[in-house]
């Protein structure tokens, strides 16, 4: 599963292709104008479940390319 870079190029890659902007996706998908521009610019390390299926099925990115994955913690008891 992809880091949250990764899915901001994809999901920069699918905007520029479909030549839509991120607030005006945004606005149309009913979601907060600025929601998807501040991921796109890292003020954001995820998107929510529903933004990420309407993503998927605008421009027909599979799901699973769009969950952000990172480098798990350390569980308490494995740092002592």
């Amino acid at each position: 599963m992809p880091t949250a870079d990764q899915v901001r190029k994809t999901l920069a890659r699918a905007l520029e292709k479909a030549g839509e902007g991120p607030v005006e996706l945004a606005a149309a998908m009913g979601i907060e104008r600025n929601y998807i521009r501040d991921f796109l610019q890292g003020r954001k390390d995820s998107l929510r479940a529903e933004v990420m299926l309407g993503l998927s099925e605008h421009f027909g990115i599979p799901f699973k390319d769009l969950v952000v994955t990172g480098k798990k913690a350390k569980s308490r008891t494995a740092q002592s």
